[in-house]
């Protein structure tokens, strides 16, 4: 998607981007009668920081402006924003989705839309029907479904809890996870055998109250229908030392590319002995590195957050020794030298996830 001024710009119109119009278009076979509700969800990247006035427009009927989570204050972001449509917006055949923004602050206002896809909600069919069990532990939570069939192919589980903002959204309390190339990702996890249980690790979950948990489940019949469980949300973890901390310091945009070194950092208020464990998630938008080999380091130790060179969001925890951690200040550093696309740190930015021994 290209803001109008590239179309003519004396340096950017002639590269392969501008020549998008920014048009997708989805097919629907089912009778728009009998529907109970649709949405459109995507997975976008940024883009360029300083663009402006993200939107869709859909079979010319109904424009949604996509959700603002600081690219126009020249953030490099990510997200994966749903929009509730009316039957009256879509068509039973061919559906056009126009995507478009404006300049904004930017050199040439530019975003990506990796996935789109229609989500139509449809009556329950024959008898299958199941809830999710939960079983909280000191360090897990162990999940189940309530009634398990020979027809299911998959369980995915998503969790609602507060944690670090994985999916760039700007709410710390969310449902966490999103889809990378339309398959789960950052999620509980997935399960692909009976009896369809999953060990959820809460070890590293603050105290916290309203927890729950919900399971999309494939059959094997039909791959495209998937069977969205009420969420149980009778879930608290109770007695945890764990804390999450961003940090707060981070440049506008945090990049790097053609070798400038871009460095942030947070604050310990504890001794690293008081330290139990220590992980470090983060999101990065990547094309690669170049030829430097240590692109991200933690106080000048090498922490592999955003390897490979494709164009992709890459969403990591990497576990930290304590030893490398120091009360007070510790230096996050940044270094690409590409020439043109390097290595971005995706808006929430950092975090630290300390789970303290007293």
């Amino acid at each position: 998607m290209n803001s109008p001024d590239v179309s003519t710009h004396e340096t950017f119109s002639q590269r392969s981007e501008p020549q998008s119009s920014g048009l997708a278009r989805i097919l629907i076979k089912e009778d728009l009668r009998k529907i109970r509700r649709a949405d459109l969800y995507t997975e976008i990247w940024g883009g360029h920081p300083g663009t402006e006035n993200q939107r869709v427009n859909v079979n010319g009927r109904h424009q949604f402006m996509i959700p603002e989570v600081s690219a126009a204050s020249y953030h490099c972001t990510h997200q994966y924003p749903s929009f509730q449509l009316s039957p009256n917006d879509l068509v039973n055949g061919y559906n056009a989705l126009q995507f478009a923004c404006d300049q904004g602050t930017t050199f040439w206002g530019h975003y990506i839309v990796d996935n789109a896809c229609l989500r139509i909600g449809i009556d329950a069919e024959g008898d299958f029907e199941t809830d999710v069990k939960t079983e909280v532990r000191s360090d897990h939570v162990r999940l189940s479904l309530s009634e398990s069939s020979s027809e299911i192919a998959s369980v995915t589980y998503h969790g609602r809890y507060f944690g670090y903002d994985e999916n760039g959204n700007g709410h710390a309390t969310d449902w966490h996870g999103m889809t990378k190339a339309r398959e789960p990702h950052g999620m509980l996890g997935t399960v692909t055998k009976p009896p369809f249980v999953l060990k959820w690790d809460t070890s590293m979950l603050p105290t916290q109250d309203d927890v729950a948990a919900k399971a999309y489940v494939r059959l094997k019949a039909r791959p495209n229908l998937v069977y969205e469980t009420a969420m149980n949300d009778g879930i608290t973890l109770k007695d945890r030392k764990v804390s999450v901390s961003y940090v707060t310091n981070l440049s506008t945009p945090f990049w790097s590319r053609n070798g400038k070194k871009i460095t942030a950092s947070f604050q310990l208020d504890t001794e690293p002995k008081d330290i139990d464990n220590t992980e470090l998630p983060v999101v990065t938008g990547t094309r690669g590195s170049g030829n430097v080999k240590d692109y991200f380091t933690l106080n000048g130790t090498h922490l592999p957050v955003a390897d490979g060179h494709e164009h992709a969001v890459n969403y990591s925890r990497i576990p930290v020794d304590r030893e490398l951690l120091k009360k007070g200040d510790n230096e996050l550093a940044l270094l690409s030298d590409t020439k043109h696309h390097g290595i971005e740190i995706l808006r929430p930015g950092p975090a630290m996830i300390i789970k303290r021994r007293r």
